[in-house]
């Protein structure tokens, strides 16, 4: 114990953690205190070195971030009417459901945002992600294909024309032949016959389009069409198939219908028969004697 006593006598007095009276902030700084022969407490340290903390530099002239060369173009995504305005000679395909839309009457007030649904997914989904889609008025919508050539661009136009049709009026509709079905209108124009002087797409002219359209069903036998000057005109140059002398004909011939036998039915066992196996021949036993 006396140890202790000695040792307790002869320790250093621990330092107070926090004064009230020590930490008060009386507006001095730290060579103020220093010369006033002032002790800070801990909590008065810490809070004088966040205080001396610079602020971080914010980077200017060449230390800033600078954009990568063409980073721009990704940011940004072009109009219609900007991509038609770039290149006056791109083909625009209309795809035209005004025919659809008279043929259902009051029906079509009922399920437009349906349709609509159905037909601007099915062109997004066909089209391609570098196409540019733009839906103009309740029953037309406008395809450009920037990465396509003029031909591939309108087979592709046509196929999406196809299976639209086909999801829109089922098993009624028809690609080859004049039946009365229900088709959807497809036509493609130049940039220069749809923009007006102001830049913008002509309603009149987009409108004249939609009604000229001819339908999908139709342009079968039509042949590749070309339009020029927001006319519908057929190629000079098609030529219809037909079969020629393949196929043989006589006058004098009658016909008559042709009942077509019904096959036989025949029952097959699901198990094969099994093979009858013969009894064994039973010989006596003779005992030699």
């Amino acid at each position: 114990m006396a140890d202790d006593r000695k040792k307790g006598k002869n320790a250093a007095p621990l330092p107070d953690l926090y004064d009230p009276v020590e930490d008060e902030d009386d507006g001095l700084d730290e060579s103020e205190d220093k010369k006033a022969g002032r002790k800070k407490g801990l909590f008065a340290t810490m809070r004088s070195l966040l205080k001396r903390a610079p602020a971080p530099a914010v980077p200017t002239g060449k230390q800033a971030i600078e954009p990568m060369d063409g980073e721009e173009d990704h940011w940004v995504s072009l109009s219609l009417e900007q991509l038609l305005t770039q290149d006056p000679s791109a083909l625009v395909h209309i795809i035209s459901l005004r025919a659809f839309r008279q043929a259902l009457g009051p029906v079509w007030e009922r399920i437009a945002t349906k349709v609509l649904m159905i037909a601007e997914g099915t062109l997004r989904q066909h089209a391609g992600p570098l196409a540019k889609i733009q839906q103009n008025g309740p029953d037309v919508f406008l395809i450009m294909f920037n990465s396509l050539s003029p031909e591939a661009g309108r087979r592709r136009a046509f196929d999406i024309s196809v299976v639209l049709g086909k999801k829109l009026v089922g098993a009624k509709f028809q690609i080859v032949g004049s039946g009365g079905a229900l088709g959807i209108g497809l036509v493609s124009l130049p940039a220069s016959a749809l923009l007006g002087e102001d830049g913008q797409l002509a309603t009149d002219a987009l409108d004249q389009a939609a009604e000229a359209a001819p339908q999908v069903s139709d342009t079968a036998e039509a042949g590749v069409w070309m339009e020029t000057v927001g006319k519908v005109e057929i190629d000079p140059n098609f030529e219809p198939l037909s079969r020629g002398d393949k196929a043989y004909k006589d006058n004098t011939w009658l016909k008559f219908k042709v009942s077509q036998p019904k096959p036989e039915i025949r029952l097959v066992p699901i198990e094969p028969p099994k093979k009858k196996v013969g009894e064994p021949e039973w010989v006596p036993i003779r005992k030699d004697r």
